[in-house]
C-alpha cells in the first residue's frame, strides 16, 4: 500500500512537470509564430520615416488601412526588430510605395494626411470614419496648403467657390473660372494640377480677367483657347462617401 502511494505521487509529479513544460513550449511557439507573422517580407512595406527632430530612417512599415491610419504608424528600421509605434507628433512625414503622408493639425489634433499632388499648391486627402444613421462610413476630406506655409485649409463642396480663388489669386483667369462655375468641386484635382503647371511654366500672363461682370483681354497678349476639364479623367468624385457599412 505504501509503494502504491509513492508510485501515485511520482505519477502526479511527472504529469504536473510535463503539463507545465508543455505550456512553456506552447507559449514559446506562439510568440515565435507571432514574430514570424509580422516579419514576413511580403507583408512589411519598405519606406522612409522623417522625424520632427530632422532625422530620417529607412526601413519597413507595418501594413495599414488609410481610413484607420489617423495618428500613428508602426515602423522598424530592420526586419530583426519588432515594429515601434510612432505618433503624428513625432513624425513630420513618411513615404512608402509611391505614397507620401504628412503630419498636420486636423480638428485640433496632429494627424497623417495623404499628399495627392505636390507643387506650389499642395493637395491632401484624409479618409475619415464617421457614424451616420447608426453605421460607420468612410468619407474623403480634402485640404490645400501653399508651399512655404504650414497651415492647411479644408476644401468642401460648400466653400469651394469662395475658398479656392483665395489660394490661386495670382492666376486671375483660373480664379475667375472657379467663381464663374467653369470648374466644379469634383474637378478639384484637375484644378490644382492646372494651377501648379501654370506656376511651373513661370506664371505666364493670363488671356483674360473678369472685371465688373465683363471679360476683357489683357493688353499685348494673344487670347488663349481653353477647353473645359475632361470629366472622364480618373480624378473621381470629391467629397462623397467612399465606403459604407464598415465595421
Amino acid at each position: 500500500k505504501g509503494n502504491y502511494g509513492i508510485h501515485f505521487a511520482l505519477v502526479v509529479i511527472g504529469m504536473t512537470y510535463f503539463y507545465y513544460m508543455w505550456r512553456y513550449v506552447l507559449m514559446a511557439w506562439l510568440l515565435l509564430g507571432s514574430g514570424m507573422a509580422w516579419a514576413q517580407g511580403d507583408e512589411m512595406i519598405p519606406g522612409t520615416l522623417y522625424l520632427t527632430s530632422g532625422d530620417s530612417m529607412s526601413g519597413f512599415f507595418d501594413p495599414f488601412k488609410e481610413e484607420r491610419l489617423s495618428r500613428s504608424v508602426k515602423f522598424t528600421p530592420n526586419m530583426d526588430t519588432y515594429p515601434q509605434r510612432y505618433n503624428a507628433r513625432e513624425v513630420k512625414a513618411f513615404e512608402l510605395d509611391e505614397r507620401r503622408f504628412e503630419s498636420h493639425v486636423v480638428d485640433e489634433r496632429e494627424q497623417f494626411i495623404k499628399v495627392e499632388q505636390g507643387g506650389e499648391l499642395v493637395l491632401y486627402s484624409l479618409k475619415d470614419r464617421v457614424k451616420k444613421r447608426g453605421d460607420y462610413v468612410t468619407i474623403v476630406r480634402y485640404f490645400v496648403r501653399r508651399e512655404g506655409s504650414d497651415k492647411i485649409h479644408e476644401i468642401t463642396d460648400r466653400n469651394f467657390r469662395k475658398e479656392i480663388p483665395i489660394h490661386i489669386a495670382d492666376h486671375t483667369e483660373l480664379a475667375a473660372q472657379v467663381r464663374d462655375k467653369f470648374y466644379e468641386f469634383s474637378d478639384l484635382q484637375a484644378l490644382v494640377e492646372a494651377y501648379n503647371t501654370w506656376v511651373e511654366k513661370g506664371r505666364p500672363a493670363t488671356s483674360w480677367t473678369k472685371e465688373n461682370g465683363n471679360y476683357t483681354i489683357d493688353v499685348n497678349h494673344e487670347p488663349e483657347v481653353k477647353a473645359a476639364p475632361e470629366k472622364d479623367l480618373p480624378t473621381g468624385r470629391f467629397g462623397v462617401e467612399a465606403t459604407a457599412g464598415l465595421s
